[in-house]
């Protein structure tokens, strides 16, 4: 017991070590507290498959899928209940820190840390590549998993592709199943809503279990629960300002974003009191939180709100605002 005890402490101190020298990635642990939903995640044999690609011997994997579709929770689940190798594994989103950062602690990473399993989520082309040259020069052993939502994205052949659907329908069914006595409509009404977005389906399912109704799906309540934020705020103002389109152009690389700027300082889209000068950070900020949320899909250069349901309810909520009646 003694000798247990010690190598338990002893493992523990490795990836407390771990977690200090190769910040901002987190272990597995780590990003565990970063979970955004508690339901139970479902296997589907599709998934399953996926989790045999990403737990076993290719090295360098590819997981790509719009927006919503629990790309980076099927990574995590997925080495759930293998031990060894979460003692491995580090993880980092490169969209809440800049390329260079991700870089810089994916370097050390790769020089220290020869066999680690290294997860980097919204990973664009440019960096991953970047990574993929920096792990050959570093003759690293470990695992490469990189996540990004653009499906269509170009292939390159060194890599093995995880590609979830555009719709995890099966995932979506056995979601609104947790929910007790639903009747046939109100079953149609859940799926529809949703469309087959799981993540949109989980925040749905949860507030439903919370003593929330159907009948009120699309209204401001249900609303205000999924996008996090007040039908007053601008935050809710951008959003609606932004379901107006079905596509806009936005890199956050880039140093100017002409149609967001567009949107921001044209008043009759956004009648916010933010000033212009203000406009195109906040609105960037409210994209970026928004698309973890996977209220926003993005695809390369472009972006969008989704689901179709979620788009609607706040198109019909702009039309309100702007004084035109809505037939609910």
């Amino acid at each position: 017991e003694t000798l247990k005890d010690a190598l338990r402490l002893a493992a523990l101190d490795a990836i407390d070590y771990a977690k200090r020298r190769y910040f901002p990635f987190v272990t597995y642990a780590g990003q565990q507290l970063l979970k955004k939903y508690d339901g139970r995640f479902e296997w589907t044999q599709e998934l399953e498959d996926f989790r045999d690609i990403l737990i076993e011997d290719a090295k360098l994997i590819r997981v790509v899928g719009l927006s919503g579709m629990e790309k980076t929770r099927l990574v995590q689940e997925s080495f759930k209940k293998e031990e060894q190798q979460k003692e491995l594994y580090l993880y980092i989103d490169a969209l809440k820190n800049s390329e260079k950062e991700v870089y810089r602690a994916a370097q050390k990473v790769f020089e220290e840390f020869k066999n680690a399993i290294v997860v980097v989520d919204n990973c664009q082309l440019p960096l991953l590549s970047s990574l993929m040259e920096l792990r050959k020069a570093y003759q690293s052993t470990g695992k490469l998993i990189t996540i990004n939502n653009d499906p269509s994205e170009p292939r390159i052949d060194e890599l093995v592709y995880v590609d979830l659907k555009e719709k995890q329908q099966e995932v979506v069914v056995r979601i609104r199943a947790r929910i007790p006595n639903m009747t046939d409509a109100e079953k149609v009404s859940f799926e529809n809503f949703v469309g087959g977005n799981p993540m949109i389906a989980e925040l749905l399912a949860q507030e439903l279990k919370k003593g929330g109704s159907l009948k009120g799906i699309g209204s401001k309540e249900i609303m205000n629960k999924l996008l996090g934020c007040d039908e007053n705020s601008d935050e809710r103002m951008i959003l609606r300002a932004l379901a107006l389109f079905n596509v806009l152009r936005y890199d956050e690389n880039e140093e100017t974003h002409e149609e967001i700027e567009f949107i921001g300082k044209n008043k009759n889209i956004l009648p916010s009191s933010i000033p212009d000068d203000a406009i195109v950070v906040i609105i960037s900020e409210v994209i970026k939180r928004q698309t973890e949320r996977g209220i926003i899909e993005r695809g390369g250069n472009l972006i969008g709100v989704r689901p179709q349901a979620v788009a609607v309810s706040l198109f019909a909520e702009w039309l309100e605002m702007a004084g035109v009646e809505v037939d609910h």
